[in-house]
């Protein structure tokens, strides 16, 4: 049985990982603050889901390495901005 490690993509899409918050979840005022530290928003055309930080994006059989020290720092910045907020991670693949 072959396993193919990573994303499976084709050519006309790309796939993502991003550690934030729904954007449901929090306040505009919250929203705000991530935004005006650059943090990344996740979105579907003009209707953005999510906002923290994309660690992870690859296209046309690419791979990339996520580590679990990486999803921490980005879970740990965004709690030093927010405090209690319940941070995920988001990942998928886009068309496009």
């Amino acid at each position: 049985m072959k396993i193919r490690n990573g994303f499976v993509s084709n050519s006309s899409s790309s796939s993502f990982v991003l550690v934030g918050v729904k954007l449901s979840d929090i306040t505009e005022k919250q929203r705000q603050l991530l935004e005006d530290n650059n943090f990344d928003e996740l979105d579907d055309d003009e209707n953005p889901e999510a906002i923290g930080v994309q660690l992870g994006y690859a296209s046309d059989y690419e791979t990339e390495e996520i580590s679990f020290s990486d999803l921490n720092h980005a879970r740990d910045n965004i709690k030093k901005l927010l405090n209690d907020v319940d941070v995920k991670v988001f990942f998928g693949e886009r068309y496009g």
